[in-house]
């Protein structure tokens, strides 16, 4: 195996294991449980949603595959942010009666 070769699986390995990180860490820090039930469906979304488009990368081996992800990406990220805001602003508030 030639050195390219162990970088290029060394770092499909460590950029996946800090997606898992990262999505441990925002699945622990959601605060209340809509929140949390939210995050896990978008991690869980975003998660699908890459390995998609990564069985079509590797399915037709052409670049322009990837296009409608990083174009789409912003939007589904502002999205999911604005939304969980939302569901964190709301689950603050205290119930009156």
């Amino acid at each position: 195996m030639t050195n390219p070769e162990i970088a290029g699986y060394a770092g499909a390995i460590l950029g996946t294991l800090g997606g898992i990180v990262g999505t441990l860490v925002s699945i622990f820090n959601a605060r209340r449980g809509k929140e949390r039930r939210f995050v896990v469906w978008m991690a869980l979304f975003f998660w699908l949603w890459m390995l998609f488009f990564l069985f079509l990368q590797f399915r037709y081996k052409a670049p322009w595959v990837m296009i409608p992800f990083f174009v789409t990406l912003p939007f589904v990220i502002r999205y999911s942010n604005k939304k969980a805001a939302t569901l964190r602003h709301n689950g603050s508030e205290e119930p009156k009666g």
